[in-house]
């Protein structure tokens, strides 16, 4: 039996429209944001997902999506190949492994680029996300995608006709969206098949009409229809919690057509293989290498099964009232992203989505006023305002000067000057945030003071600001006109124009406030500002350094900058006249000033001059920052490189205080008295140095160790820094002194790293002594260490080498050798099936597991 599991994984761009990174969420704590929270339950376990056997030792590592059919949001890969570039690689690794399972059809399949509503969207946002969808797709995985996700599912006539003039192959839908079927040759009428009556294990075609309902033969595309009752006990029902029952429920699904030539279909959102249902991921490939295939079990991928068995059906669908459209979530049509119809997820009672109509047509307002700026500012540059828009999505994906250049080149009237390029990249950002501002999450949830519909509002206020030079009115207050009428169920959020105004509008970033943030950041580290932050890119024109004092004689340092910053996207430009005042008290203040081109192109820039704090604070156009006004995610570094500054000066001092009060403490502890705060401070600031250097020092002598050099101690440095490690923790942890254990787990996942990179090399059983030894020196630490990428590098080696590792526990019976003993204990102390390995792919000669 054919088998197709569907997972669409997708979460919405998070990032802050102007600085391009994600804020803190603290509804995803312990995480950063939910972006990092997913990807460590799901998109990195589905990667490298665990087979378990006997004693629960791991047997096989498996990429699921080697084995699944399945969809990323391009804005979520985007976000993984910067942030997890490991797991990005892992996703691309599958779908290569798929080509080579499946007869050349890859796994992989596009999506529309933000996950719009499509049949909400108007004509050209369509096409656009439609072509930015399938060209992304084209960069990452190397190959022309067969089919595109449609966010929610949701479709209508107009959104089919562009997927067929697209050539996108086969469309997968929820079963309530078809309506009738007949046979390809008409042999027999219609039969009904809507309200989810369709039969979801064959695939069906469906053909656009001309004027009179008559089929056009070449215009069509295919359609699966995922198994409806199947895909809600795998999301909601919690099937995945057994393999074999996940199994029992797909025969049952397929009707016991166990070698017919049907298929059974199942689409979810990939999430529930792992974030919805922890350790979904391990259920799934159990299922797909192990407990299926042993019953029959064909997993295979819609391209193919198409290939093998392409459609006898046509089918008719069900696009809604007058082409309203449908979707897989919302059993009104597509009423959930635009009105209250009924569908809500996690509101209270009472709560209503009236707010969802005024937020659409706001939105709606502003990008069709955005698009009038658009055009009628681009068309003098530009030979085809939207071809050149469709293809904008190259520059985002590849942003170098020669890839910029090159786009200019092919779709420019003209050699631009540079105020014109500006004008085009910034309409075109412009263009990009106003599809933004329509992903479908900010409509999904409950109330339009969620952190999805605030997003949107981000969005809203990043693309009004892009557009704004050229607009002749005030498009901001047009969208809080129809934002006013959004009323949110909670009364203390107000409306939808209190929440912008409160959290989208408090996001914006100004180019100035980087400036400053630059400048105090250099002056922290003594260098002058330089390099890249929050997408400006900053060059230093002229720049010095003098003493100085304030006004109660406290001396300090004035650092005086002329800078330049470049806006990376749009490549505005921006100058400042920048005064840092710092003081050995650990005040620091930055004074920044908007300066003329004339200072910028003077043959020899001069800083500016030196003013007093008083001088600067009475110019007109000054803004003054301090470490807290900073842009929240270049302040935490900036602030630790100004708190590890003022410590290094005290480090002594700390020290000495340490080492008068560590008996102190212990006597308090004892005692059950109160330590003073003080003496717990420097002890925890003292100990994790210690900690730290001890660590580096640990880690040099495993890698000489490992190299065969001789140990500068004398041959004990190693088990002497290890002794002193354990008393560092053992007092940290007997007088509850907080430590960072951090720079411990670093040196040991980088000692553990590198030789079982080497072991992969080459398993030389020294190696694998040497890494076994590294090993159980972290068991007498009582600390934890990152296990999965040293799983993964182990049974990696193990798997690659299968041949002299087998040869080596052969020669053991025979008592020849002692590597195999080795090789043994570390797979153990990995909690890796080492005999099950060998025994794979005729590897012969190892001991059965229960050996």
């Amino acid at each position: 039996m054919h088998v197709i599991v569907h997972g669409h994984f997708y979460q919405p761009p998070r990032e802050n429209p102007w600085s391009g990174l994600l804020s803190r969420q603290v509804s995803a704590a312990p995480a950063h944001d939910w972006n990092v929270r997913i990807a460590d339950e799901c998109y990195r376990p589905n990667a490298r997902s665990r087979l378990l056997g006997e004693g629960n030792l791991i047997e096989e590592i498996c990429n699921n999506y080697a084995f699944v059919n399945f969809d990323f949001g391009p804005t979520l890969l985007t976000w993984l190949e910067r942030n997890s570039p490991e797991a990005y690689e892992h996703i691309l690794e599958g779908d290569r492994l798929s080509l080579k399972l499946q007869e050349g059809h890859g796994n992989a399949i596009a999506q529309v680029y933000n996950h719009v509503i499509m049949p909400l969207a108007n004509y050209r946002d369509k096409r656009t996300q439609i072509a930015w969808g399938l060209r992304d797709f084209e960069w990452r995985f190397g190959r022309k995608s067969e089919s595109i996700w449609l966010a929610e599912t949701a479709c209508n006539l107009d959104t089919v006709k562009l997927l067929i003039e697209f050539d996108i192959r086969y469309l997968i839908l929820s079963p309530y969206q078809a309506l009738r079927t007949r046979p390809l040759d008409r042999s027999k009428g219609w039969t009904d098949g809507s309200g989810g009556k369709i039969d979801p294990r064959k695939p069906y075609r469906f053909f656009l009409k001309d004027a009179r309902r008559r089929r056009l033969k070449d215009r069509y595309i295919d359609i699966f229809f995922y198994d409806g009752p199947l895909a809600s006990d795998v999301s909601f029902n919690h099937l995945l919690q057994s393999a074999p029952k996940f199994r029992e429920r797909l025969v049952q699904a397929g009707g016991g057509m166990a070698h017919g030539d049907g298929v059974v279909n199942v689409a979810t959102d990939g999430e529930v293989y792992g974030h919805h249902e922890p350790f979904g991921d391990m259920c799934l490939a159990y299922l797909v290498r192990r407990d299926g295939p042993q019953s029959g079990l064909e997993f295979t991928n819609y391209g193919r099964y198409l290939d093998l068995h392409p459609p006898t059906e046509e089918v008719d669908l069900n696009f809604g009232d007058h082409d309203e459209g449908t979707a897989w979530s919302c059993a009104h049509g597509v009423g959930r992203w635009e009105r209250d119809c009924g569908c809500e997820t996690g509101g209270q009672p009472g709560w209503n989505q009236r707010w969802r109509t005024p937020l659409r047509r706001g939105l709606d307002v502003v990008r069709d006023r955005i698009i009038e700026t658009y055009l009628e500012q681009v068309s003098p540059l530009v030979d085809d305002p939207w071809t050149t828009r469709d293809d904008y999505i190259l520059v985002l994906l590849d942003q170098s000067e020669s890839a910029r250049n090159a786009f200019i080149g092919q779709h420019a009237r003209r050699d631009l000057t540079k105020p014109e390029r500006q004008k085009l990249w910034s309409l075109l950002e412009s263009q990009r945030f106003s599809m933004y501002m329509f992903t479908s999450c900010a409509w999904f949830f409950s109330d339009v003071s969620g952190i999805e519909t605030v997003q949107n509002m981000a969005y809203a206020c990043r693309a009004i600001e892009l557009a704004k030079p050229w607009q002749s009115f005030d498009l901001e207050s047009m969208l809080l006109e129809y934002l006013s009428e959004a009323q949110s169920n909670v009364p203390a959020m107000g409306t939808g124009a209190d929440i912008y105004r409160r959290f989208a509008r408090p996001q914006r970033i100004r180019p100035e406030r980087v400036a400053g943030g630059m400048a105090l950041g250099a002056a922290v580290a003594g260098e002058e500002p330089s390099g890249v932050q929050l997408r400006y890119e900053a060059t230093t024109l002229a720049f010095s350094r003098s003493q100085t004092e304030d006004e109660e004689g406290q001396e300090g340092t004035i650092h005086r900058s002329l800078l330049r910053l470049t806006q990376q996207d749009t490549e505005t430009e921006h100058l400042y006249r920048v005064h840092v005042f710092s003081f050995g008290s650990g005040g620091i203040r930055c004074y920044v000033l908007p300066a003329d081109d004339g200072e910028a192109t003077a043959a020899d820039p001069h800083p500016p001059s030196s003013q007093s704090e008083s001088a600067l604070q009475a110019e007109d156009a000054v803004r003054r920052y301090t470490l807290r006004n900073l842009v929240a995610e270049g302040r935490d570094q900036i602030i630790k490189a100004a708190y590890e500054s003022i410590l290094a000066k005290q480090d002594q001092q700390l020290a000495e205080l340490y080492a008068q009060g560590k008996d102190l403490i212990a006597t308090c502890r004892r005692a059950g008295v109160e330590v003073p705060g003080v003496l717990l401070a420097a002890a925890g600031h003292v100990l994790e140095r210690m900690l730290g250097e001890k660590a580096e020092g640990l880690a040099v002598s495993f890698t000489r160790r490992h190299a065969g050099d001789r140990d500068p101690e004398g041959g004990n440095g190693h088990e002497q820094l290890l002794e002193e490690i354990g008393e560092i923790l053992a007092f940290a942890r007997r007088n509850e002194i907080e430590v960072s254990i951090s720079p411990l787990v670093e040196a040991y996942s980088r000692i553990l790293t590198g030789l079982l990179e080497s072991f992969v090399q080459d398993p030389l059983p020294e190696v694998a002594e040497n890494c076994l030894d590294v090993i159980k020196s972290s068991y007498g630490l009582e600390f934890p260490l990152d296990r999965r990428p040293l799983e993964e590098l182990a049974f990696l080696g193990f798997g690659k080498h299968r041949e002299v590792l087998g040869a080596c526990a052969r020669d053991d019976d025979d008592g020849r050798a002692s590597g195999w003993k080795i090789y043994r204990a570390l797979a153990e102390a990995l909690r890796i099936n080492i005999d099950w390995i060998l025994a794979q792919d005729g590897g012969g000669g190892a001991r059965p597991a229960s050996s």
